[in-house]
């Protein structure tokens, strides 16, 4: 079984494994309101390629966990596609939405949970700041605005 979602200029499919990102299919494709053309994206490979190599990078430099590259290419329909291992969590811009913790533990009866999103931002941070900071070349950026935890890590591969 798989779920695929279709976006502006991509296509997201989960199955129970693997998530993939492809390109869209011409019948998947919006039509331009100014040119009344199919709207393409002619940078989607490429884009598809630097995050497949970006993973592999991560992966063998860091001690940060990725998924692990399944395959990046064309698929049979000559489509750009990227499959990475499936990882099962809470997303990250979920995580407040509700309150995820043991039933015995519940901090609310429902609702957004502003005590899950201090935990998680507390565990990014100390993510960071234990296992990225002291074993790699990184400078790192943490933000959470609006309960949305995002971690931007900048490389220097020359020192």
């Amino acid at each position: 079984m798989s779920d695929t979602v279709l976006k502006l200029h991509i296509a997201y499919t989960v199955i129970p494994t693997t998530f993939i990102k492809r390109d869209l299919r011409p019948s998947e494709r919006g039509i331009s309101p100014k040119t009344g053309q199919l709207i393409t994206r002619p940078w989607v490979e490429e884009r598809l390629h630097n995050k497949a190599a970006a993973l592999k990078l991560i992966s063998d430099r860091t001690t940060i966990p990725v998924p692990k590259l399944i395959a990046c290419g064309k698929d049979d329909e000559g489509l750009a596609y990227l499959e990475i291992e499936r990882i099962f969590g809470i997303v990250g811009q979920d995580v407040g939405k509700e309150c995820h913790m043991p039933e015995e533990q519940v901090y609310n009866n429902g609702g957004p949970c502003d005590v899950c999103v201090e935990i998680a931002k507390a565990n990014a941070k100390r993510f960071v700041t234990t296992m990225v900071r002291p074993k790699s070349l990184y400078k790192e950026e943490l933000r959470a605005d609006a309960g949305l935890i995002e971690i931007r890590c900048f490389c220097s591969l020359t020192s």
